[in-house]
């Protein structure tokens, strides 16, 4: 039976506002909710209120709606500006890594999809840039720098990957611990407190400061100017 020709379709209004940068928006959403295994196409179009083919007329595939995404993460990055300047090169360093570690930290189930196969952007080798200029202004060499930038690097994806900043392991907590297991080991569990008040946060700092420091170690020294004593003439009147 005709309903007549007043009745409006529930979906259209989701539809007119569709866009981009909303479909972007609606895929982190699902993936810091529950992963990136969780972004279908289907999965996004239902949270939108469309069809899954709807979103076809943004995105050709679903990898290039995740590649969207992941350009859409990095420009997040908050970083100092280019060149290195008298901040001093571990403040530099420092401030780049932090950017970095809070993406993961405000997007938690979406932040592994910088790290998809997916086509390099100017705004990827950003901090790369800033990182190697600092250690570059501090004296070191291209070979150098270059080991010191990816020690850096596989430091904080090791940790990023793994635990973005949430907690430590539980595993170090005392009630995961037997008593009988602390007996036997006075010296752990003397030290248990303290561990079990340690944030990934903090570890993540304090790997940090350790790397910086290990650098600055390893820096070579500056080369100071010869210095040449000034021969007296023998012919100045004095």
């Amino acid at each position: 039976m005709p309903l007549g020709p007043s009745a409006p379709r529930l979906r259209e209004p989701a539809r007119q506002g569709l866009s981009q940068e909303r479909i972007i928006e609606a895929a982190l959403a699902v993936a810091d909710a529950d992963g990136i295994d969780a972004v279908t196409m289907r999965r996004v179009g239902t949270d939108l209120g469309v069809a899954a083919m709807a979103l076809y007329r943004y995105f050709a595939t679903k990898d290039e709606l995740l590649q969207a995404a992941a350009e859409r993460i990095l420009t997040e990055l908050t970083l100092p500006p280019t060149p290195v300047n008298d901040r001093g090169w571990q403040a530099t360093i420092r401030q780049v890594v932090h950017a970095w570690a809070a993406l993961a930290q405000h997007h938690p189930g979406a932040f592994r999809l910088i790290y998809l196969p997916r086509r390099v952007t100017e705004i990827d080798l950003l901090p790369g840039e800033l990182i190697l200029s600092a250690l570059t202004s501090a004296g070191f060499d291209a070979p150098s720098a270059a080991l010191a930038y990816r020690t850096v690097l596989t430091f904080i994806d090791g940790v990023l990957l793994n635990d973005p900043l949430a907690t430590v392991n539980d595993s170090s907590r005392p009630g995961h611990l037997a008593h009988q297991l602390l007996t036997n080991r006075p010296v752990f569990a003397h030290h248990l407190e303290a561990m079990s008040a340690i944030t990934a946060a903090d570890v993540f700092d304090h790997g940090l400061e350790l790397l910086l420091t290990g650098l600055e170690h390893q820096r070579p020294t500056p080369r100071r100017p010869a210095h040449h004593p000034t021969v007296k003439n023998e012919h100045t009147k004095t």
